[in-house]
């Protein structure tokens, strides 16, 4: 099945106008099924199963599969709704004022919020590095801290991470300027409130999300990898009008932050993929790195759980990984010089840093 071909389907699931879709004939259901999962897309294009009439439907076997995993889904989004409640509530009561990054805050963007594929919950709160660092090594003192967050695990079967700050840039020139900027802005993305039927929780708002949800890409781009279903949160961010009436002010900051290319590269992704119209994106779209950007999402899947070229990173020695990512970015090298060497720098020094970090903010 050609790739277009899933690609249209793409675009007939997300929207609800579309009431037919023409190529039905050239499709091949498992083949769109197994992209589906790979993406971590398979509830949203389950919206366009859906629409389309009984006897255009997919074969009992792969419906019935579909269906199930549907369900799961809906059942998962329903527990890690309570879950941001929880965790949030707790560390509000404790003197933390916090917003939740990605996650349920980008499934209210979504026309069906329970078909959204869930991850984990990421947290943002206002406080300095040490006292996070403490707070949560008091209940699980054998946690380990990461550059910018630590895992949290207060929920059972719920991963819960807490960010230090939401993201960061391996240049030092464009991260200097980009953590004074989350400092400014970090007050009003834990005042953004939003409902949820289980009760209410701050997640940042759109402008913001526009920056830290790029920079987000970038930095999985660079590293496992970067799927549909993150792509697809940035197309439904760039939908709501408020974004296109900031348009200058946020290509600004992007510019300023070193992201404005790589911004014209997801463009790309949000014209070809998702045919989002020309107004509504951010910047003009680059070919070039757009349709390497394409490449890497068909190769690598979700987070680059998919890729089949390096094996596990996760399971590899910390050599051994640091090798083959920097083999990895080699390739976007021509387009990226400064990414990939301030990337290799940046996770050269990591081991040091934790060790160094670790000591300091134990006492």
């Amino acid at each position: 099945m050609k790739i277009e071909t899933i690609f249209e389907f793409v675009r007939f699931s997300l929207n609800d106008q579309m009431r037919k879709f023409e190529l039905v004939e050239d499709l091949d259901w498992e083949e769109l099924f197994n992209f589906a999962q790979k993406q971590a897309i398979i509830g949203v294009l389950f919206a366009g199963v859906e629409k389309m009439p009984d006897e255009k439907r997919p074969p009992k076997s792969v419906l019935m599969k579909w269906f199930m995993l549907v369900e799961r889904i809906k059942t998962t989004n329903e527990k890690l709704n309570k879950g941001v409640i929880e965790v949030t509530n707790r560390f509000q009561k404790d003197g933390f004022p916090n917003c939740v990054l990605k996650g349920q805050g980008n499934a209210l963007m979504y026309p069906h919020p329970e078909l959204r594929t869930p991850g984990d919950i990421d947290l943002w709160p206002l406080a300095e590095r040490k006292q996070i660092y403490q707070y949560v090594r008091k209940d699980f003192p054998k946690t380990e801290m990461l550059y910018h967050h630590l895992e949290y695990p207060i929920l059972k079967g719920i991963v819960t991470e807490v960010h230090f700050f939401p993201m960061f840039l391996n240049n030092p020139l464009y991260n200097g300027r980009f953590q004074k900027w989350l400092k400014r802005v970090g007050q009003q993305q834990c005042e953004n409130w939003v409902e949820l039927p289980q009760g209410s929780f701050s997640r940042p708002t759109d402008e913001f999300n526009v920056i830290y949800q790029l920079a987000h890409i970038r930095h999985h781009f660079f590293d496992e990898g970067i799927g549909l279903r993150q792509l697809m949160d940035y197309y439904f961010l760039l939908k709501r009008e408020e974004i296109r009436e900031k348009r200058d002010e946020l290509c600004q900051l992007l510019n300023g932050f070193g992201l404005l290319d790589f911004a014209g590269a997801v463009m790309y992704v949000m014209r070809k993929v998702f045919g989002l119209e020309a107004h509504e994106l951010l910047t003009n779209p680059n070919e070039k790195i757009g349709e390497l950007l394409v490449e890497e999402i068909l190769m690598t899947g979700n987070f680059g759980h998919q890729d089949s070229r390096y094996g596990n990173l996760k399971d590899q020695s910390r050599v051994k990984r640091l090798s083959l990512l920097l083999k990895k970015n080699l390739r976007f090298g021509w387009y990226f010089p400064g990414e990939v060497v301030f990337s290799f720098l940046f996770r050269l020094g990591q081991p040091l840093w934790r060790c160094w970090a670790t000591m300091k903010y134990s006492r």
